[in-house]
């Protein structure tokens, strides 16, 4: 299965190029699109978030306690293997933005998916929403160029 994520982050890898500030905000959109993308796949992936307290983060997202971490990236894990749109990473402490806390706190789908739409400004503002689409067509060209999905 690791070939499969390998050839397609080799594809989908221009997307901090294409996509302005996409880790800067658009993480979690990302994020999302790419586990949606390989369940597809029938890959068995997670949905971790990052932070520098995975205590807090349980109490943020299931007793509501909006200031008890924060969300410092969003990845994806596929065997043992940490992705985002920048690599595939070997853990938590090689990831790029881990100096802001690299403590793991699994999620699910239906998780991030309320995040993605809250409107609470919950993450940076500097990404662009407007550019979900560009992150959605360059992650199915990507899959595409394999035949991986039709």
């Amino acid at each position: 299965m690791l070939s499969l994520i390998r050839d397609l982050y080799n594809e989908y890898k221009v997307i901090n190029e294409r996509v302005r500030n996409l880790n800067r905000g658009g993480c979690g959109v990302f994020a999302e699109k790419l586990y949606r993308l390989l369940i597809d796949l029938r890959v068995d992936a997670k949905i971790f978030i990052m932070t520098e307290n995975a205590e807090g983060m349980r109490k943020r997202l299931t007793e509501n306690e909006p200031y008890a971490a924060c969300i410092v990236h969003v990845l994806i894990m596929v065997e043992g293997k940490l992705i985002d749109s920048e690599g595939i990473w070997d853990n938590a402490k090689a990831v790029p933005l881990s100096d802001w806390g690299s403590e793991l706190y699994e999620t699910d789908l239906a998780t991030l998916v309320s995040l993605n739409s809250d409107g609470k400004n919950t993450w940076n503002p500097c990404f662009d929403r407007e550019q979900i689409p560009l992150v959605e067509q360059i992650l199915k060209e990507a899959a595409n160029k394999f035949a991986y999905i039709n």
